[in-house]
């Protein structure tokens, strides 16, 4: 393709003897992981019951997020976004992690007085904690005491003033269980089980929790383990955690039966089901996105919600194929929302696919797609939609070969600028350094531009992919 140089070289009657570098800073590395064929691909973020993994601080004006990063065995990796300078400013390397294992991929939380903390579990494994040495600073860390049990899926929360609520689920019975610090992760209090399977041997719980004002709300389907078959969705909320109700107030007694004690709010028939993003609107009321379908076969993304005293569900008209397709719902207001779904044209029959917004501006009745944000060659993955997200840094995703184990790259949403992979300082500059017959001449940057090797000759410059 043609390659237009961005200064012109005037060479005279001089030999020609020049150059054109292009120079862009090497994106950070994210996690490859597969379960047998079950699921795989970029996992960076993986997966959709690991929240959050982003959260906007207003008193920095950072947006702090974690991953796991593409080596062997991984590492729970931090970095933070200025919003200010639009900077990818100070990534680090908060724990080793014993493996590859996506599940143990981190989840993230700032506290009252700006302390970090990160968590990481596994498979049925204590919750390991690092919590940063100051507050919003995230080059130094120490260990916290662990959450104990088999737990997975950490998903933080501030119930209440001073404490700290972790949810996971809890083996070996599947469980969703929390525990709460109320001395800044010095120590944890005793498992509270919210949801438990009447029959562990058969059913497992595989739940999602967003919490707002001090209510947390819980959505959960459970998993026949005789068919491998997630099924239905049922909730529960609660004021603090401590007791917890139907939506209509309707009291609960703990632990809730994961079949039949809770509110079943999605039916999904001859279905399966997987749960993709909850967020809570200005009201407290919850917002659900969630996806349905067969395997193999087509899985079709919608809203769930509250209205006229019922719950409903409402199509995005967005349609998939596989059931870990993972995407991010964005409230920007109570009336509009837009939902972040990996649904566009990838690599045919794998995990994800490139990266559609679709749009709803009358609070999620009716939808319509909005734009095509990537189309790239490989896949795009499991969205995280940043906690009280802001223009800059709204959410991230994992970006690589589904079909092969191999190094992925991490994206991220600037609804100025667009998306772009994570980089070391500014993510989206890019420059070219032309030199004339050894002398060189102003570096020139890029407001966007694809890799090339440049050559020259006598007839120009040319560059190739």
């Amino acid at each position: 393709m043609p390659f237009s140089r961005p200064t012109n070289l005037d060479v005279g009657s001089e030999p020609l003897l020049a150059s054109v570098q292009y120079r862009a800073e090497v994106p950070y590395s994210g996690l490859w992981y597969g379960n047998l064929g079950y699921y795989q691909g970029p996992a960076a973020t993986f997966p959709s019951n690991m929240q959050p993994m982003a959260l906007y601080d207003a008193t920095s004006n950072k947006t702090f997020f974690v991953w796991a990063n593409g080596y062997s065995p991984a590492w729970a990796t931090i970095g933070a976004y200025n919003h200010a300078t639009g900077e990818i400013v100070d990534v680090n390397r908060v724990m080793d992690l014993t493996d590859t294992d996506g599940h143990r991929n981190p989840t993230i939380h700032i506290d009252s007085a700006g302390y970090i903390y990160v968590f990481a579990a596994a498979k049925n494994s204590p919750i390991w904690i690092k919590k940063s040495n100051a507050p919003r600073d995230i080059t130094a860390w120490s260990w916290s005491p662990s959450i104990p049990g088999n737990c997975t899926y950490s998903q933080p929360h501030a119930l209440a003033a001073g404490e700290i609520t972790v949810f996971h689920r809890t083996g070996p019975d599947y469980s969703w269980s929390y525990r709460r610090s109320t001395n800044g992760g010095a120590s944890w209090g005793p498992e509270v089980r919210v949801v438990s399977p009447a029959n562990p041997v058969v059913d497992g719980v595989y739940a999602q929790t967003a919490s707002r004002s001090g209510t947390v709300h819980i959505v959960w389907t459970v998993l026949d383990s005789t068919t491998q078959l997630r099924k239905n969705f049922w909730y529960a909320k609660s004021a603090g955690g401590v007791a917890w109700t139907k939506a209509d107030g309707t009291a609960l007694t703990l632990p809730i039966d994961a079949r039949t004690g809770g509110e079943l709010i999605f039916n999904s028939g001859a279905d399966q089901v997987n749960t993709q993003d909850i967020q809570i609107d200005s009201a407290g009321n919850p917002i659900i996105l969630i996806s349905h379908g067969q395997n193999p076969g087509a899985w079709h993304w919608k809203l769930v919600k509250r209205a006229a005293g019922t719950w409903q569900a409402y199509s995005v008209g967005a349609v998939g194929d596989r059931q870990f397709d993972n995407g991010g719902l964005i409230l920007d207001s109570d009336t509009q929302y837009r939902a972040l779904l990996p649904t566009g044209a990838g690599i045919a029959g794998q995990d994800g696919g490139n990266i559609e917004e679709w749009l709803s501006t009358d609070a999620g009745l009716t939808w319509a797609l909005n734009r095509t944000l990537t189309a790239d060659p490989l896949n795009h993955n499991h969205v995280k939609v940043a906690q009280n997200g802001q223009p800059g840094f709204r959410a991230f995703w994992s970006y690589g070969n589904p079909s092969i184990a191999s190094p992925t790259i991490v994206k991220f949403l600037d609804e100025v600028r667009g998306v772009d992979a994570l980089r070391p300082g500014n993510p989206f500059k890019r420059y070219v350094l032309p030199t004339l017959n050894g002398v060189a001449l102003p570096e020139q940057t890029l407001t966007a531009a694809e890799p090339v090797t440049v050559v020259l000759s006598n007839s120009g410059i040319v560059g190739t992919p």
